[in-house]
């Protein structure tokens, strides 16, 4: 994922390529292609790894030609040309199956979930998805476990800020956002509802595919309860340690086209959001934090990530920077808004109105109205990281893994709620 760097490594083995001959050349040549890919060089990665992919077949290779394939796959889904994706993850199954490569097919599953929500299949891919996730064969789940033992959820946490920290990347698949801004460009989208008649398109499942694949291979010991899944362990929720992730949040936003719609990650250990990451698809930011690491801020194409710290209290005289939801601003909120004395209202969407306590540019969120444990874990991390509280009215942090999924009321604050109030 480090884009940088692929771009570096593709041009040093090109020169390496002048002095190679044979078969050689050609894994040479398809692992450029693979760099180029990866260092966003879809157009030029395409043409080798066509090339590439037809030669190994042509000599009977069927073990490169399904990792070939499998690469050739992405670069095609990037690309949007659904056709020749659709030939290239036949042509890499086949290969798969005629070689030592099996695992391949597995890995495909997000690739063909994917493909069918490019081209409007949804009911097929959600069922890819489950399938694959209830498969015990997947490579992600026979992975040995670290040192014999589960992974520490908190010694992960560490590990993957410092890693965030110096290039924020490491989750950057993960996150889906190139998912979901390939539907969102392509414009309107099919909205569908669910059984508690909010709404669903075909983005929600693409991130959701993506996001559960890579956060099985990353991790596979640890559960992953998704908004939108079927999850496998049906006591993941109760499980220690969690991966807590709605696929999109603010899907209103989505289908309004405004851009305020993330993508939100959070690691749950018992009952605590220790680790969260929320990236802003359609703005080019993420945020991420943990608690022992900090919380940071970086936007697409800035080399160094910026620390965040919650808003210092107000003067005397100066007023409170309300953040107030679009969709859910009543009589009830107003009333506690009332009670702060002197303050001007700020809107967003989803979880941005928390990632604006984060960033001190705003200093309370009161939501008085349902969530669920998905659509603030991640974000809560990312406040709590900066120096800021989440809290219900009666000032106690929100837990997760409840028996309950939805969330009491709660305010998000650069401060406790009890400094706010006037009254």
């Amino acid at each position: 994922d480090d884009v940088s760097a692929a771009a570096s490594l593709a041009a040093e083995l090109q020169a390496m390529s002048a002095q190679t001959r044979g078969q050689h050349a050609e894994f040479l040549r398809i692992t450029i292609a693979v760099a180029r890919g990866a260092a966003g060089a879809f157009t030029d990665a395409r043409a080798a790894l066509e090339e590439g992919l037809g030669y190994l077949l042509r000599h009977g290779d069927h073990s490169l030609a399904a990792i070939t394939g499998y690469y050739l796959t992405e670069v095609l889904l990037e690309l949007g040309d659904l056709p020749a994706a659709g030939r290239a993850l036949a042509q890499a199954s086949q290969a798969a199956r005629r070689s030592s490569m099996r695992w391949v097919l597995w890995f495909q599953a997000p690739q063909r979930a994917r493909l069918l929500l490019m081209q409007g299949r949804i009911s097929e891919a959600r069922q890819v998805v489950d399938e694959a996730t209830r498969d015990p064969r997947q490579p992600w789940r026979a992975r040995r476990r670290t040192s014999g033992r589960k992974m520490s959820s908190l010694r992960f946490a560490s590990s993957t800020s410092e890693k965030t920290n110096r290039g924020s990347r490491n989750l950057g698949s993960i996150l889906a956002g190139a998912d979901i801004m390939a539907i969102y460009n392509a414009g309107p989208t099919a909205v569908m509802h669910k059984a508690d008649d909010s709404p669903l398109t075909a983005a929600d499942l693409a991130a959701h595919v993506r996001i559960v694949a890579g956060l099985q291979q990353l991790t596979p010991d640890i559960p992953v309860v998704s908004e939108e899944g079927c999850v496998p362990d049906e006591g993941a929720r109760t499980a220690p340690v969690f991966w807590l992730v709605d696929p999109l949040d603010g899907t209103k936003e989505f289908v309004a086209r405004n851009g305020e719609f993330t993508v939100n990650i959070a690691l749950i250990e018992n009952g605590r959001p220790v680790l969260g990451a929320v990236t802003v698809p359609a703005q080019n930011v993420s945020y991420w934090g943990s608690v022992a690491e900090g919380a940071y801020r970086r936007h697409a194409g800035e080399t160094q990530a910026q620390r965040l710290h919650v808003a210092v209290p107000r003067e005397a005289g100066s007023p409170l920077r309300v953040m107030a939801s679009k969709h859910h601003f009543h009589e009830d909120t107003r009333t506690l808004i009332a009670r702060m004395g002197a303050h001007e209202l700020v809107q967003a969407g989803s979880s941005l109105k928390f990632c604006r306590i984060a960033e001190g540019a705003a200093d309370v969120y009161p939501r008085l109205g349902p969530t669920c444990e998905w659509d603030t874990a991640a974000a809560q991390a990312v406040v709590e990281a900066a120096g800021g509280h989440v809290c219900t009215l009666q000032g106690e942090p929100l837990r997760y893994g409840k028996a309950e999924v939805l969330n009491p009321d709660f305010v998000v604050s650069a401060v406790p709620l009890a400094d706010l109030l006037i009254d």
